[in-house]
């Protein structure tokens, strides 16, 4: 079972285009685009469909999150344009064998594959690593200069790229949207002074002392993998 801790606040904008969602392994956040269409429609059907249980993999549910916001569009004169980003995790395991002595052993391995499009983003704090308990961006934005250049929902840009990496038990793995990861913010601070708190007071603590500065609506999701 994995551990979650999730909060959000709408900032000064008039409606919350961000959503979250988790099944079993697996979770997200989404961040409907401001201004184009329904995108606080296009978030929510994104991660409805995220949820559901029919997917078993990440690739999987991102790509019926992504059909959610097309249909979105079809749906609604001028929710065309309704597109979102997203960021994802799925937490796996993979159980090998060693021997050494000619004894065998049972070593389970943890992974943590991550998946994103747009400019919502996935960060780690690995505290066994050398050089300490750093916040370590895993993604990277899609945005140029002149907007996204990939987003669910797109016919011509859609895209997710994936990556894995190895994960401890005591690593903690965030989720963000742009409201409060382009915040003037030192994130990093944050999440030291907050280490070793529950996943959800961590996400709740960050979020109350960003909502004064907060003007996008802004989500911090927070998580720990299987514990031994």
């Amino acid at each position: 079972m994995i551990h979650i801790g999730m909060a959000s606040t709408q900032g000064t904008r008039a409606r919350q285009e961000d959503a979250f969602s988790f099944h079993e392994d697996r979770a997200a956040v989404f961040d409907g685009m401001g201004g184009h269409g329904a995108g606080d429609k296009a978030a929510l059907a994104a991660a409805a469909a995220f949820a559901n249980p029919e997917w078993k993999t990440l690739s999987d549910a991102i790509r019926m999150a992504h059909w959610a916001i097309v249909d979105v569009q079809l749906r609604g004169t001028g929710w065309e344009k309704s597109a979102g980003s997203i960021a994802a995790v799925q937490f796996t395991k993979q159980d090998s064998w060693s021997s050494r002595s000619g004894l065998g052993k049972q070593k389970t391995e943890h992974h943590l594959t991550i998946a994103w499009s747009g400019d919502s983003r996935v960060y780690i704090v690995q505290p066994r690593k050398p050089q300490g308990s750093r916040l370590e961006l895993l993604s990277r934005d899609h945005h140029n200069g002149d907007g996204l250049t990939a987003r669910l929902g797109s016919q011509h840009s859609w895209q997710a790229e994936r990556r894995t990496v190895p994960l401890q038990p005591e690593d903690l793995v965030l989720l963000t949207t742009d409201g409060l990861h382009e915040l003037p913010i030192n994130l990093e601070d944050l999440v030291q002074e907050l280490l070793g708190r529950p996943e959800q007071e961590i996400a709740q603590t960050i979020i109350d002392r960003i909502t004064s500065q907060a003007q996008d609506n802004a989500t911090l999701v927070v998580m720990r993998g299987p514990q031994p």
